[in-house]
């Protein structure tokens, strides 16, 4: 599962630490940018709220890319190969 901006071999989010750089596709799941299918609830949450106009509100909250890798690492959603 790769990021929406992740152009082979780069990452090309303008704000990324990565931006502009070669990286791993694996890179993509640690990114707080990270933008493609849902890796967990946390994914999952954050488009919802997103979606919604909640997550413009609280996005200074600066936990919200912390919740959201600890929601997917708790509730990861697995592809039907078995791998996440």
């Amino acid at each position: 599962m790769t990021c929406n901006h992740f152009v082979f071999p780069l990452c090309v989010h303008p704000t990324a630490e990565t931006s502009g750089t070669g990286v791993h596709p694996a890179t993509c799941a640690r990114c707080p940018h990270y933008e493609g299918p849902s890796r967990g609830l946390g994914d999952t949450v954050h488009k919802a709220l997103d979606a919604v106009g909640v997550h413009r509100v609280i996005k200074a909250c600066g936990g919200c890319a912390a919740r959201r890798q600890a929601l997917n690492h708790a509730v990861p959603f697995v592809n039907k190969s078995g791998l996440q």
